[in-house]
């Protein structure tokens, strides 16, 4: 608990265990991801101050659309690659829709590229779920403006935000 109140645990440990929040951009992702009736490829961004926990709500909500509501997903780690066969065959096999986490888009612009367009010629309905400072977006990621992002804000913690992790702390 210390390493990741500390800033230095980024591991699926503390997701599990829960030492971190809901923050409402994850329950808000959450609910977009559950509405969508899009058949093609999408892109959902959640967006924010550097230190205001994007990794973090990134992480939670792919544990709770996976773990708690059963839905397909992959994370893929800053070393992996993507393969658009992979994706086709993973669709092939399910049916179902694909939810891909990928951590830092600025340094995964080519991956996210590769997944989007790959979904996109293939049919494949796939919602890639990114994170990243705004700035950053600005700057490295308008690449990926095509593919019309949905945004989510992660903001300051709010006040019940707060208080849960005073309790948690405590």
């Amino acid at each position: 608990a210390e390493r990741f109140y500390s800033g230095h645990d980024q591991g699926w440990g503390a997701i599990r265990r829960e030492f971190d929040v809901q923050r409402r951009a994850s329950h808000q992702l959450l609910e977009f991801i559950a509405e969508s009736t899009a058949p093609g490829p999408q892109l959902a961004v959640l967006r924010g101050a550097a230190g205001y926990g994007k990794s973090i709500a990134l992480r939670r909500a792919a544990w709770e659309l996976g773990a708690s509501l059963g839905e397909l997903v992959i994370w893929a780690d800053d070393d992996a690659r993507i393969w658009p066969d992979v994706l086709q065959e993973l669709h092939d096999l399910t049916g179902r829709r694909i939810n891909l986490f990928i951590d830092r888009a600025a340094y995964s612009i080519e991956k996210i590229l590769v997944a989007l367009d790959a979904a996109r010629a293939r049919e494949i309905p796939l919602t890639v779920v990114t994170a990243e400072r705004r700035n950053e977006w600005s700057i490295y990621c308008q690449r990926l403006e095509k593919h019309l992002p949905e945004f989510f804000e992660v903001a300051r913690l709010s006040e019940r935000e707060a208080e849960e992790l005073i309790e948690k702390l405590q």
